[in-house]
């Protein structure tokens, strides 16, 4: 990984110093290996010009390297590109998440799936039945509802009455959605959800 990583280092960034870092995932010992990549953003020779480029000033020596929405693309199908010629699993960096789960979800998930856990099992040794074994978080318990209205909706307006009769509200602003359950008062975008909860 470290090899790709100064590969890709070389032939993305010519003309600039940079620092190649290669490590396994931390916490929960995955061993996903990824690598970081920092880049000293003065350039200290002239390059020739690359595909994600755009300026002349993008060439030239003692100019700082642009990061423009185009070169971000540009390098994230590079880097699949390595990873698929290399044989390597990669998740795709060019389309959305169908479902976005932030650090944050996922250590509530985590901690909730805990205690419940171990709620059911009190509630065994006292000999009562337990309580649903799977934890859900308050955004996943919403994507299951608008999951269910969606499947039984053949209009918007009736998967927004669905989901109204469910308690949340659906509103829409700039062709975006943003979805209100009774116990909040800011509502969640869809985008916070995933491409799937989306127009």
């Amino acid at each position: 990984a470290q090899a790709l990583g100064e590969e890709f280092c070389r032939k993305q960034f010519p003309g600039h110093q940079a620092i190649v870092c290669t490590h396994p995932d931390g916490h929960n010992h995955s061993g996903n290996i990824h690598v970081h990549i920092v880049i000293n953003s003065l350039r200290i020779y002239e390059v020739p010009l690359l595909p994600y480029m755009d300026r002349s000033a993008d060439t030239r020596e003692g100019c700082k390297h642009r990061c423009t929405n185009a070169a971000m693309e540009y390098f994230k199908s590079e880097v699949m590109e390595m990873c698929h010629r290399e044989g390597l699993y990669q998740i795709d960096l060019l389309n959305g998440s169908k479902e976005r789960i932030t650090e944050r979800e996922y250590w509530a998930a985590k901690k909730g799936q805990l205690a419940l856990d171990k709620e059911n099992a009190a509630r065994e040794a006292a000999g009562q039945p337990a309580k649903p074994t799977k934890f859900e978080t308050d955004k996943e318990k919403l994507r299951q509802a608008i999951r269910t209205a969606l499947s039984s909706a053949t209009s918007y307006g009736e998967f927004a009455a669905v989901l109204l009769q469910q308690g949340v509200t659906v509103k829409e602003s700039r062709g975006r959605l943003s979805y209100l359950t009774p116990d909040r008062t800011k509502p969640i975008t869809a985008r916070k959800l995933g491409d799937d909860f989306d127009r």
